[in-house]
């Protein structure tokens, strides 16, 4: 690898930006893909190509970039900007490190090393083995930010969890009488649904499938439909439930303990309802999962077998219980917090409190307490959404 001076740095970052908004086209659709972008310039500095993976399966951005030069002799020399490490294996496209190394490329500048270990390092080994001058590291923070859920998946083997509630100022999220919807304004639900747009799957517990019924689909923006998760230990949803009979049902994975099955047996006996979700044409995935303590779904187990089902981030919009289980067993990555202007005085609490603000972990064989990281704050409408990681 080679290290360049300020001035070479300042245009390395100039372009190495344009390269991360150009992968930012591929949001919502290149998953389990990451985002990547790439601009070529010519050795006089004019940008000759540029592109960006935009959806799973096709090309990838090297790929796109390479194909939009007009005039193949102006790559001789060239330099190429792409935020993540060219890929070196043949999936559903060819290798990109190979496609640069014959291009004629002198000088690749890489923002991100890809951790992935089919690439890991060894697509600017290709590079330099080809003697292409190799930068590495412009933009990487950025990199990492642009690409979060997808590096958290490949080094964890867990999606990336997103919580996210609505609550009233005094810390409701829902009212006496169990109301819950249309807390936050409409520009808060705007952002939501773009949310569910570029992450791989929403998902609930049963009991929001049994108070409210939703449909966790696409509305306010235009976007992807993603996959909808219903936790449902004891598998006892009814089957007019939205999310197993709209024209997104093949999208619904749902998802139940192993201690159902023989509580589902015993318990079709007395109620029909039971027996026709249990036999109904059900055209989405059912995903069978190790129980806890409670005979619940094991969390952990879920998100695994997410993971294993391609699926690298998750928004959890959940209620207060399930919200509360997440964060106890140390599975929540990002909170989402939208504050609306309203008081209710008395209702549902939006998360249990012994849980909130901390993060619990086990630090010297005891129990420690983490605090959560502040991000943001940002107004949308008269709500305020504050973000946390941890």
């Amino acid at each position: 690898m080679t290290t360049s001076s300020s001035s070479d740095r300042s245009v390395d970052t100039q372009w190495m930006t344009r390269a991360l908004r150009l992968a930012e086209q591929g949001r919502g659709f290149v998953s389990p893909n990451p985002l990547v972008g790439c601009v070529i310039l010519d050795r006089d500095g004019e940008v000759i190509g540029e592109g960006a993976h935009l959806r799973f399966g096709d090309p990838h951005a090297e790929a796109n970039a390479l194909a939009s030069v007009q005039d193949q002799a102006s790559l001789q020399g060239a330099t190429a900007y792409v935020t993540l490490e060219p890929c070196t294996h043949h999936g559903k496209t060819p290798p990109c490190a190979t496609a640069l190394a014959q291009s004629g490329v002198a000088r690749v500048v890489i923002a991100l090393q890809d951790p992935n270990p089919h690439v890991s390092g060894g697509g600017a080994a290709r590079l330099q083995s080809q003697g292409i001058e190799v930068e590495l590291g412009v933009c990487r923070v950025e990199a990492e930010e642009q690409n979060r859920a997808f590096l958290h998946w490949i080094e964890t083997g867990l999606p990336y969890v997103q919580l996210k509630w609505a609550q009233t100022l005094d810390g409701f999220s829902a009212d006496h009488e169990g109301n819950s919807q249309w807390i936050s304004g409409k520009e808060s639900r705007r952002l939501v649904h773009q949310w569910r747009s570029e992450v791989d799957a929403v998902l609930v517990g049963s009991a929001t499938v049994l108070a409210d019924n939703p449909r966790l689909t696409v509305r306010h923006v235009e976007g992807r439909q993603p996959r909808r998760v219903i936790l449902d230990s004891k598998g006892t949803l009814p089957p007019t439930s939205q999310v197993f009979q709209d024209e997104f049902s093949e999208k619904t994975i749902w998802v139940t303990a192993k201690s159902a099955q023989s509580a589902q047996s015993s318990a079709a006996a007395v109620d029909p309802m039971l027996e026709l979700l249990t036999s109904h044409p059900f055209n989405g995935t059912r995903l069978t999962v190790e129980q806890d303590d409670q005979g619940h779904c094991s969390l952990r187990h879920v998100l695994r077998a997410l993971a294993e089902h391609d699926i690298t981030s998750v928004m959890v919009e959940a209620g207060p219980t399930l919200a509360a289980s997440f964060l106890r067993e140390n599975l929540v990555d990002q909170i989402d917090v939208f504050t609306a202007p309203i008081l209710f005085g008395k209702g549902m609490k939006a998360v249990d409190l012994a849980v909130w603000g901390m993060h619990l972990v086990e630090e010297d064989g005891g129990r420690g307490r983490l605090p959560i990281r502040f991000v943001t704050t940002e107004s949308f409408g008269q709500d305020i959404l504050t973000t946390y990681r941890f």
